[in-house]
């Protein structure tokens, strides 16, 4: 368990101590294809980082589809958000393949953090580049519902003026 941390990216500046203390608190959990990891406004109490397989996080539309906000596979890692502020989770995390996930609870990640501040700077950086991917994709969104809605009322005005 210990050298599988050691490589995911969140911990590779942990020293040996550190490592050791994730390894005995972290457990590993497998899910079936198609399988829910997580739910959307569940309890969020842990950190998974996928040891195989992949991911897919999702949000739902209003229509009951599901907007896909990115594929997660070895080595990423899910969850970062509650383990800072201990609301519920922001998104869906479904197995897109049969994925084994480690699992660190909130609780003995904040004990961690406590110990190894650059964790916490190194999971916000990440957190970062996730809100910018975000914030690509709302504004693609965006500018596509934006094209569409003019177009239509750019027929609608030319039928009424034939």
């Amino acid at each position: 368990m210990k050298e599988f941390l050691k490589e995911a990216s969140i911990f590779t500046e942990l020293n040996e101590e550190e490592l050791n203390f994730l390894a005995k608190t972290a457990h590993e959990k497998f899910y079936p294809k198609d399988s829910f990891i997580v739910r959307k406004d569940e309890a969020g109490t842990s950190l998974f980082i996928i040891r195989s397989g992949e991911v897919k996080i999702i949000l739902d539309d209003v229509s009951g589809g599901e907007i896909p906000l990115t594929i997660l596979g070895k080595g990423s890692f899910f969850g970062e958000m509650s383990l800072f502020d201990g609301r519920p989770r922001s998104a869906t995390v479904i197995a897109l393949k049969d994925t084994t996930a480690v699992e660190i609870s909130r609780e003995d990640f904040l004990q961690q953090i406590t110990r190894s501040p650059e964790i916490a700077l190194k999971i916000v950086a990440e957190m970062a580049y996730r809100f910018r991917h975000t914030d690509d994709t709302i504004k693609a969104f965006a500018s596509k519902v934006s094209s569409e809605a003019y177009a239509n009322i750019e027929k609608i005005l030319s039928a009424q003026l034939e």
